[in-house]
């Protein structure tokens, strides 16, 4: 591996520039937070490897904060391009339209800048976080901890129906190479609304600054009785980076138990479990049958055209809005006058959320036929609803609406009677008065009847019991395999041997992807003391590893010195692959 490593410098000292001119790009994450917010600011330069880094203007409305920089080089056609990102937290001092000037670079070209960002920034809507956990967690342990979470609720105490919010956060104070696996908590007896996006806040706990994320998730409780909300969990790996000094360099590649040493133990963090007790909603007043809606309510009324011919459709529209749920919300109650015809309603709901509150707007449309002409007056609306904030019931209302009723259109019949009509049973003649009698002979279903009848629900059933057995993991890692192993020995049957360098190359990658695929090695570059371990493991004699690691070092020659001393035929290597299979077997 280190010769390898010797072997690309080499390379990239000999290179020449991709590209003389220098790019100088500054973006942020987001362009609208609060003032409790955080932004991230990303300078890239690429281009020029002599440039130097660029110069921040003064950022007199933020708190900046250096977060670390990262090179990334790629070689591609005989030149080399250098990448380098930088990047920055800014926490605003105060809100308005902050603008952040733009940032400058000098080249040997010249000097290069971006273009100004404007951030707009508003105050925060929602309680700075009490911090409990955090406290708590800190004074325990004596030092603070670079890592925890804490879980609340914004209630303890509510009503079947009426929206409480789940707060979730994590705190860092040191950095982390991964943060993966969140689990939910367990929220049986509620109905979860995730209300995003996710916030991004800085806090100092015990002279610690810590960085925030903040989960919020709507629960409408839809049982009574006390409710748990179970823990909720996160993994984290903590980024080891500054343990690696001192260290020889390419001990990275060996890692701890499997790991890379940049990477500490994985940390599996979880909350506390939540109790909150659920009322139940007093009865409603008599004679005012209650919709279901839990929360402020509002209802409107209209109607498609005031003025009709006998016959014709018209449709009522009904808009519920308020907060909370109201998909389980009933159609409200119209006493419809005499000679109108009515039609089950189809309904249409829509959601919204502001300041971390659900409202929804369910429509009912409800078709309507006149059955008679004259002057229709449609009594207004009526909505029962329980307010949680007042705690009683009340009720919404529309407005009243009126439809004029005409005669009939022209060319339209009026509407008849409907006439049953009768029939005899002596008029029915049936296709066959008796059943076929199938021993006599004639008409006897044959053998091609029986097995077309009986060949199709087989072959279902068959193919249906195929798909069970190739749908299991295993069976879709082994077939995976098969084909690579297939696509490999095709690549190097079809390898030409005119040109000798890209050659030893297309055998390299093919043996390569052969040896992966039938063993199960991990992707990448292959390690000797991995192969030659995992098959040895296998059963494969010694004197088929010496020649595996004489493949493999005279592709490697091929690949990064550029030349190949001797040769070793296709032929060579399908041999030593039907060899090999007998080991992976």
């Amino acid at each position: 591996m280190k010769r390898l490593l010797w072997v690309l410098l080499g390379v990239v000292a000999t290179c020449s520039p991709l590209r003389a001119e220098t790019l100088l790009r500054a973006e942020v994450d987001s362009d609208h937070i609060d003032s409790k917010g955080e932004i991230t600011l990303t300078i890239t330069v690429s281009g020029q490897q002599d440039a130097g880094r660029p110069v921040l203007p003064p950022l007199t409305d933020f708190i900046v904060q250096a977060t670390g920089s990262r090179q990334n080089m790629v070689i591609s056609g005989g030149g080399i391009e250098n990448t380098t990102s930088y990047t920055y937290t800014l926490l605003p001092r105060k809100t308005g339209s902050l603008v952040i000037p733009p940032v400058t670079l000098q080249t040997s070209a010249g000097q290069v800048a971006t273009q100004p960002i404007t951030i707009t920034v508003t105050e925060a809507r929602y309680e700075t976080p009490r911090g409990q956990g955090a406290q708590n967690r800190n004074s325990r342990q004596g030092t603070p901890e670079p890592f925890f979470v804490e879980a609340e609720v914004s209630k303890d105490t509510v009503y079947l129906g009426e929206q409480l919010n789940y707060t979730f956060r994590y705190y860092r104070s040191a950095s982390v190479s991964e943060t993966n696996n969140y689990t939910p908590p367990q929220t049986s007896g509620f109905m979860a609304v995730d209300l995003p996006p996710q916030r991004k806040l800085t806090r100092v706990i015990g002279g610690e600054t810590y960085r925030v994320v903040e989960v919020v998730t709507a629960m409408f409780p839809t049982r009574t009785g006390d409710l748990v909300i179970g823990p909720a969990k996160l993994r984290v790996v903590p980024d080891l980076i500054a343990s690696l000094l001192g260290r020889d360099p390419y001990a990275i590649f060996g890692g701890q138990g499997g790991r890379p040493l940049t990477e500490g133990e994985p940390r599996n963090l979880a909350t506390s479990s939540l109790k909150v007790h659920v009322r139940s909603l007093p009865p409603p007043p008599p004679g005012r049958p209650f919709s279901g809606a839990v929360g402020e309510c509002s209802l409107a009324s209209d109607i498609s055209s005031h003025s009709v011919s006998l016959g014709d459709p018209v449709t009522v529209t009904l808009t519920v809005t308020g907060v909370g749920r109201k998909d389980i919300v009933d159609a409200p109650v119209i006493r419809w006058p005499e000679g109108l015809e009515a039609y089950p309603p189809t309904t249409n709901l829509q959601s919204s959320v502001r300041n971390d509150v659900v409202s929804e707007t369910k429509v009912f449309s409800i078709a309507l036929v006149a059955r008679r002409e004259g002057k229709l007056q449609i009594p207004a609306p009526e909505l029962t609803y329980f307010n949680a904030a007042t705690k009683k019931y009340e009720t919404a209302r529309g407005r009243e609406l009126t439809l004029d009723v005409g005669p009939p259109r022209a060319g339209l019949a009026a509407a008849t009677p409907v006439t049953t009509i009768s029939a005899s049973s002596s008029t029915i003649r049936y296709l066959k008065t008796t059943p076929h009698d199938w021993r006599a002979g004639a008409g006897r279903p044959g053998t091609w009847f029986l097995l077309l009848q009986v060949l199709p629900p087989v072959l279902v059933l068959a193919g249906w019991a195929w798909r069970r057995r190739m749908e299991t993991p295993e069976a879709r890692l082994r077939f995976a395999r098969e084909r690579e192993i297939r696509a490999a020995r095709r690549r190097v049957r079809a390898v030409s041997a005119s040109d000798r360098l890209a050659a030893a190359r297309e055998i390299s990658s093919a043996f390569r992807q052969y040896l992966v695929a039938r063993f199960g090695l991990p992707p990448g570059e292959l390690l000797d003391r991995e192969w030659q371990r995992t098959l040895a493991s296998r059963g494969c004699e010694d004197h088929e590893l010496l020649e595996i690691k004489g493949v493999l070092d005279w592709t490697d020659r091929a690949r990064f010195a550029g030349g190949v001393d001797q040769s070793v035929s296709p032929e060579a290597v399908l041999s030593l692959m039907s060899r090999l299979d007998r080991c992976a077997d």
